[in-house]
């Protein structure tokens, strides 16, 4: 039984915590409870495990959209009402892209979601420094005429 008190079999919590999220979206929504959505919490040492593994890969994450959620501005924007609360890192988790790249495995920002381009599977996402690997490779293009290697980044 969960803290929250719904049941559910500790194999069950176990592989949805294993599966993770369904990329390329990178979401932590799986570490939270399936029938009240609140975190996920258990007195089970190898999902407690897993969790403490996953919440520190959250924060990497919500660290990385604050930070990029700042550079465009969603700071000055309006985040007091539900479901945000006041509290900007939902906000900025909500509002930008960030996805594993296939390649190196490394979590990367790319931009606002609402922005478009986002890709379909996860073997379309490529951080900046995978990016210029392979486009090097393959086409021999390391930057951008207009914009250098400043925003080269592959959704």
């Amino acid at each position: 039984m969960l803290k929250c008190k719904h049941f559910f079999h500790a194999d069950c919590i176990l592989s949805k915590i294993e599966q993770k999220w369904n990329p390329p979206n990178v979401s932590f929504e799986y570490l939270n409870c399936p029938a009240c959505k609140t975190p996920i919490e258990v007195d089970h040492s190898d999902i407690e495990e897993k969790l403490l593994e996953d919440r520190k890969l959250e924060e990497l994450v919500k660290e990385m959209a604050v930070k990029e959620g700042k550079k465009e501005y969603l700071d000055k924007e309006d985040y007091s009402k539900p479901p945000y609360n006041g509290k900007f890192g939902l906000y900025a988790v909500d509002k930008m892209a960030i996805y594993m790249c296939y390649e190196c495995k490394n979590f990367y920002p790319a931009g606002k979601k609402e922005c478009g381009g986002q890709p379909k599977k996860a073997d379309e996402c490529f951080c900046k420094e995978c990016t210029f690997l392979l486009l090097g490779e393959t086409k021999g293009v390391t930057d951008c005429s207009k914009h250098g290697n400043e925003f080269i980044v592959f959704k």
